[in-house]
């Protein structure tokens, strides 16, 4: 290709910039036994246009009107200025182991022994003046960013830390190229008043394959084929309809307003247009996403056509079963791993997991200032891994979150069965109306006794030394669990103001064990639990060596007291 900058070139000034003298060149390479000779590739179009004068570069080609973003050659002033640039790059190496001329490097030495060295000094100074643009798929900055590098790795760390490096993800060819389809095709003219695009559709589903077949025809004969392959289960209308909406989406993207559908299902068909009812809730799901694709066009239609008519998109169908190879470059192939629209049965009521699950994964925060704080705090302590709310610990492995909706196995039926065959009897208590078992007033007739010692005649202050009371309470060791409650609350023992100010030894030698401490909260939970437990049946022992055993037969008359609950 070629473009006339005559005019452009007339226009400009010139850039008296001197090159290099070719005799002066060929004299300061004399009597050096080793030549390496290197051309830049690239070239002038490693410069960058100034923004606003990009304009002026612009050409016309058959599919459009483009412009250069870099400098192309047939500017006047492009040889004067990539020489400015090659100089201040070889500055310090121009004239004792570099001759540059344009583009054209020339690395000279005398000795073997010195010439990767020069060499390697060229490139070095070459990558330094530019910035080094990465791309990869790979971890590398991760890896050379680690405080903990192995001595080879830190030393490429150190020798790589001279450039002016930028990573960047490494894009999948085949989206590139689709991508720059998209473009290509969306690029054409708008289509004329009454002109269709013809879309073929045909889902498979038996035990060879599993897929979805589109054809789609542009009123200027353009013809997109795209074959798609499910990993999931399907049924055949359900695979009619994943098609359909596969190509609606196709024709979508390439810019189809006005759509004529052709479909061998008698059912998917005569559902769409109305005339069968869809009784199935899955496919009530499917024709109220197909009716919503179809209000982003003008117009679509949807024709019944026999399967005789229908018999390249029935073959693309069944394509999806075979492996995607070379041979097929002007087919789109692709795979679906889950269905367009699932049948969800019962939606999941709201629970103390979505606030966190919406700020992980979207950021989103709540109007209230306080509540956004305590979200913000609350969410360090969750981590979110393959779409599963986890909950983080100081030590412990990870804990994953349920949502309430999900404990309903305890009620299943397979479960229960379960049980049953365990001999396990299950029994469910009311949350709204727990039973009481007296701790309540136990701890009540506590405080009570702390509040009259404190209080002697002055009754009426109780108020003033209730908080005294309740921290005594909470931080003395309880006989029947052999902890304090602050402990079983918090994880760790209290600490008060005196011991900040001034550490005492059970802070100053705490160290990592408080950590740990904290990890096992739920075991010192459970082993108040067990003390407590034993703690009742000692006391139950003692009480019954003291009861009358009496035996009781059938129809014999006993006293019910009322107030008392029922198991």
């Amino acid at each position: 290709m070629c473009v006339d900058y005559s005019d452009l070139n007339k226009a400009c000034p010139k850039d008296c910039y001197p090159l290099p003298n070719i005799d002066a060149l060929v004299d300061a390479v004399a009597g050096y036994r080793y030549l390496c000779f290197m051309d830049a590739y690239s070239r002038y179009n490693q410069i960058p246009i100034h923004r606003p004068d990009e304009d002026k570069t612009a050409f016309i080609m058959p599919g459009g009107i483009y412009c250069y973003k870099v400098m192309p050659f047939a500017l006047k002033n492009a040889g004067a200025t990539y020489q400015r640039l090659m100089n201040k790059i070889f500055s310090e190496l121009k004239g004792k182991t570099v001759e540059v001329y344009v583009d054209d490097i020339l690395a000279k030495t005398t000795r073997p022994d010195d010439l990767l060295g020069d060499l390697g000094g060229v490139l070095r100074q070459y990558f330094q003046g530019h910035r080094v643009v990465v791309r990869t798929d790979q971890a590398i900055r991760q890896v050379l960013q680690k405080p903990d590098l192995a001595e080879r790795m830190m030393t490429w760390a150190i020798e790589l830390s001279q450039y002016d490096l930028q990573y960047e993800p490494r894009h999948a060819i085949k989206a590139q190229v689709m991508a720059d389809f998209l473009i290509e095709v969306t690029g054409d003219p708008p289509e004329e008043t009454g002109t269709r695009w013809r879309l073929h559709v045909d889902g498979a589903s038996n035990q060879t394959s599993e897929g979805a077949g589109v054809i789609l025809e542009s009123p200027a004969g353009v013809i997109y084929e795209q074959s798609t392959k499910f990993e999931f289960p399907v049924s055949n209308n359900q695979a009619e309809y994943e098609a359909l909406l596969g190509g609606l989406t196709l024709a979508r993207e390439v810019g189809a307003t006005r759509l004529e559908v052709c479909s061998d299902s008698q059912v998917v068909t005569s559902q769409v247009n109305g005339s069968y009812q869809a009784r199935d809730p899955l496919l009530q799901k499917y024709l109220e996403k197909v009716r919503e694709l179809t209000r982003q066009f003008q117009e679509v239609t949807v024709q019944h056509v026999p399967r005789e008519r229908n018999t390249w998109a029935d073959l693309l169908s069944k394509l999806a079963s075979t492996k995607s190879g070379t041979g097929n470059r002007s087919l789109i192939q692709g795979m679906v791993k889950e269905p367009t629209v699932s049948l969800h049965l019962t939606e999941s009521s709201p629970s103390w997991l979505d606030p966190i699950i919406n700020f992980l994964e979207h950021g989103k925060l709540p109007d209230d200032e306080k509540a956004t704080k305590t979200l913000r705090r609350e969410a360090t302590r969750y981590a979110i891994i393959q779409g599963q709310l986890f909950r983080k610990g100081l030590s412990k492995p990870l804990l994953k979150c349920l949502h309430p909706d999900q404990t309903d196995y305890f009620t299943d039926k397979k479960f229960t069965e379960f049980l049953t065959g365990l001999g396990i009897k299950q029994k469910f208590s009311s949350v709204e109306h727990p039973q009481t078992n007296g701790q309540v007033a136990s701890a009540n007739k506590v405080i009570l006794l702390g509040l009259k010692k404190r209080l002697n005649s002055k009754k009426g202050a109780w108020a003033d030394e209730l908080a005294s009371v309740l921290w005594s309470y909470r931080t003395t060791d309880q006989s029947s669990t052999g902890e304090t409650p602050f402990r079983l609350t918090y994880g760790v023992d209290a600490v008060i103001p005196v011991e900040i100010g001034e550490p005492s030894p059970r802070l100053l030698f705490a160290g990592v064990d408080e950590v740990v401490e904290k990890d096992l909260v739920e075991e010192t939970r459970e082993m108040a639990h067990l003390s407590e437990t034993a703690l009742k049946q000692r006391i139950a022992l003692r009480y019954n060596t003291k009861v009358l055993k009496r035996d009781f037969e059938e129809r014999d008359l006993v006293l019910r007291r009322n107030d008392v609950g029922n198991d």
